[in-house]
C-alpha cells in the first residue's frame, strides 16, 4: 500500500504517516511510495541538511525545506531492511539484527512504512479484543487505549505513546490473560525492564511498536495488567513509539493477535 506523508515534527519524529482517518484538507500531504515490494523509510530535507541540494539527477529545482525524502528496501525481509538501515544517512551502519536496528530507528526522526504488513516475532496464545473503555484492561482478553488528554477511550493504535494537544495522550493497557482465561502472565512479566517490539494485528490491519526498557510496568489495579502509561504512571515519555502504523482505527468486534520480540 501507499501512505501519504507530510512534514510534521511530533515526539521526535519529523514525518507524519497518514491513516484512514486522515483529513487531507489540513496540512501539506504528499504522495508516499508503494511498500508492496519493499519497506519504505521516510525522512525530510531539513533533518538531512539537504535543503538546496540538486534533484532529478541535478536537473531539477533545488530541494526545498521540510520536504519528504524516501528510501526503499530491495525486498520485504528483515535482512533487506537491515541492509537499508545500514545505508541511510545518520545510521551507525553496523546493524546485524532487526531488533537493534528497529530500536535505533524508533529513536530517530525517520519513519518506517510497510513493516506492519509482515509482523515478526513470537505470537502469544489466545485472542484479545479492544474495549471502548477509559480504564485499564480489566477483563481477560481485553486491550484498552485510555486517552488522558480528553478523558475517554481511543480506538486508534497509532496514537499510543503520542501526544497531541486537545486531541490525544493515549496509553496502552493489556490484560495478562487472553480471551478464555488463557494465561500470558509469565511472558508479559518479562516485558518489564526489557526493550523490544510489539505488534497488534486485527485482520489485515496491524501496528508495530518499538519499546525501551522504561516502557512497561505491571499492575493489579482493575485486573492483572501490563501497561505503558506515561501520564498517570511511571512509564517514561517516548519509551514506546510507533515504528509501523496501522492503516486506521481498530474495531471492538474482531479479535487481535499479539506478537513480540524481546531484547
Amino acid at each position: 500500500m501507499r501512505n501519504e506523508v507530510k512534514y510534521d515534527p511530533i515526539n521526535g519524529k519529523t514525518i507524519q504517516v497518514s491513516d484512514t482517518n486522515t483529513d487531507y484538507t489540513i496540512g501539506d500531504w504528499v504522495a508516499g511510495i508503494d511498500d508492496t515490494v519493499g519497506y519504505v523509510i521516510v525522512s525530510d530535507t531539513t533533518t538531512l541538511n539537504a535543503v538546496g541540494s540538486g534533484t532529478g539527477g541535478g536537473l531539477g529545482d533545488p530541494a526545498g525545506a521540510n520536504m519528504p525524502v524516501f528510501w526503499q528496501s530491495t525486498g520485504r525481509t528483515d535482512n533487506a531492511l537491515i541492509d537499508l538501515l545500514n545505508k541511510i544517512p545518520g545510521s551507525p551502519g553496523m546493524f546485524t539484527d532487526i531488533n537493534t536496528a528497529l530500536m535505533w530507528l524508533s529513536t530517530s526522526p525517520m519513519s518506517l512504512t510497510g513493516y506492519n504488513n509482515n509482523p515478526t516475532g513470537t505470537a502469544l496464545d489466545g485472542d484479545y479484543f479492544l474495549f471502548a473503555q477509559y480504564s485499564p484492561a480489566m477483563s481477560s482478553g481485553s486491550i484498552t487505549f485510555p486517552n488522558h488528554e480528553i478523558g475517554t477511550y481511543d480506538l486508534n493504535p497509532n496514537h499510543v505513546g503520542q501526544y497531541s494537544f486537545g486531541m490525544y495522550d493515549t496509553q496502552l493497557y493489556i490484560n495478562k490473560f487472553a480471551f478464555g482465561d488463557v494465561s500470558n502472565e509469565a511472558i508479559f512479566n518479562q516485558f518489564v525492564g526489557k526493550s523490544g517490539t510489539l505488534t497488534l494485528t486485527q485482520g489485515s490491519n496491524s501496528v508495530t511498536y518499538a519499546f525501551t526498557n522504561q516502557a512497561f510496568e505491571n499492575s493489579s489495579y482493575g485486573g492483572t495488567n501490563l501497561y505503558a502509561d506515561n501520564h498517570f504512571e511511571n512509564s517514561v515519555s517516548g519509551s514506546i513509539t510507533v515504528i509501523s502504523p496501522a492503516s486506521g482505527e481498530f474495531n471492538t468486534t474482531q479479535p487481535i493477535t499479539i506478537s513480540y520480540t524481546l531484547n
